[in-house]
């Protein structure tokens, strides 16, 4: 009996702190995956309590530096989209550097003749001391978004890509 309760003993602060540490949730990993399934064009002040105006942003389409700049993107990038979802997959953390593999479900008339796709990449994200996100960089396929969803030039951008692969 002793040596159970001497067992228990020494397992228990282990047990503890092993489930302390699972259950512990990262506030900006909470934050991101919540700003990017709410952002929509009509809700674009939300980018105040996540991106610092001095923000510098990066994707296949351009570079942006500035909150109102950053604002003006989100909100023509989003105009005409029905639906928008992200599907978080998996994190990385380097200090306040933080990297999420996404796919993102997307459904806009003006691709993809208005039927929902995906695109998968990731991002990129670095924290301020603020709490406020003062780069972030985006990492996906542009021809697997765009121009493979447009008519015609996705025929000719598909068979390029064909071609390649043989």
């Amino acid at each position: 009996m002793k040596k159970i309760i001497a067992l228990i003993f020494i397992l228990t602060p282990y047990s503890l702190s092993a489930q302390k540490s699972i259950s512990m949730v990262d506030d900006n990993i909470t934050k991101t995956i919540h700003f990017f399934n709410c952002l929509r064009s009509d809700n674009t002040h939300i980018l105040d309590d996540f991106y610092a105006k001095d923000i510098k942003f990066y994707d296949p389409v351009g570079k942006i530096e500035t909150l109102p700049k950053m604002k003006a993107y989100y909100k023509n990038m989003y105009d005409g989209v029905e639906s928008i979802r992200f599907d978080f997959k998996t994190n990385a953390k380097n200090n306040e550097i933080y990297f999420f593999s996404w796919k993102m479900y997307l459904q806009t008339p003006k691709l993809n003749n208005g039927e929902e796709f995906f695109v998968t990449g990731v991002s990129e994200i670095h924290f301020n001391d603020e709490g406020l996100v003062r780069y972030h960089r985006d990492y996906f396929d542009l021809g697997e978004m765009v121009y493979e969803r447009i008519p015609v030039v996705g025929w000719v951008v598909k068979k390029v890509k064909n071609r390649l692969k043989h």
